[in-house]
């Protein structure tokens, strides 16, 4: 019976790529490799700041700019096209990001944003144009799986009555909780400043997780409801942490 050591070995003499392989140019190659090589390179920061609400951020535009020389590295094509569907709560627009070789094949991802009519200033054309560069974003960070999953843009504040975002507001301002996340109120993320590793905050939090007398997952909890931060820089914090978390 084969060991673990032999299984393994077998699995990566499968997957490793053959001297032929190797030599094959890009275009050439299956869609899924194709694919893994743009996941592999592409690099979409996000370089866009909203000083006023504290948070940074990347655009649909930023992404496309991003992954244009892969395509062509690829011999690819990077496409959206877009369904409605009607539901109790509203139209919601369902993106699809497609990527295409030369041979045919393709893979795909879908998103979903909601349209809200209730944008101040904005035509319905522009409204639905911010539906729809908002739903393609997302469906073309889940196709390259661009990390860093908690991606806001402004248009999420506009998105809410001046009154809902002056409730969260003054729930900030006076230590409150804020309301929880969700797909409908997104906007509680763009209330919260971010904490990055490094920045003055950082240290602070360093000594409070040395500290923590609970559970992992409630100072993970208390860190999501006061901060905006990604999943890895939550991790860096918790690794700051000497003794087992009680529980």
């Amino acid at each position: 019976m084969p060991t673990t050591t032999e299984k393994n070995n077998a699995t990566a003499q499968r997957t490793r790529p053959t001297a032929q392989q190797a030599k094959e140019p890009l275009a050439d190659r299956p869609i899924r490799e194709q694919l893994i090589y743009i996941q592999q390179k592409l690099a979409a920061p996000k370089d866009n700041e909203n000083a006023e609400k504290h948070f940074r951020y990347r655009t649909l535009d930023g992404i496309i700019a991003a992954v244009k020389p892969l395509l062509l590295d690829c011999s690819c094509t990077l496409t959206f096209s877009e369904d409605v569907l009607s539901i109790e709560q509203g139209p919601y627009i369902i993106s699809t990001a497609t990527l295409t070789n030369v041979r045919g094949e393709s893979v795909e991802t879908k998103a979903f944003a909601r349209e809200d009519t209730r944008l101040p200033g904005m035509c319905s054309a522009q409204i639905s144009g911010a539906c729809i560069s908002y739903a393609r974003k997302y469906a073309a960070c889940g196709l390259f799986a661009i990390d860093n999953t908690r991606l806001v843009e402004p248009i999420e504040l506009d998105s809410f009555s001046p009154s809902a975002v002056e409730e969260l507001k003054r729930a900030e301002e006076h230590g409150e909780a804020p309301l929880p996340d969700s797909p409908e109120r997104p906007v509680n993320a763009a209330l919260k400043p971010v904490l990055s590793a490094g920045q003055g905050d950082w240290q602070r939090e360093v000594e409070r997780v040395k500290a923590w007398e609970g559970s992992e997952e409630a100072f993970v909890d208390d860190l999501r409801r006061r901060w905006s931060i990604s999943d890895n820089d939550i991790l860096v914090l918790l690794s700051r942490r000497d003794a087992p978390f009680a529980g």
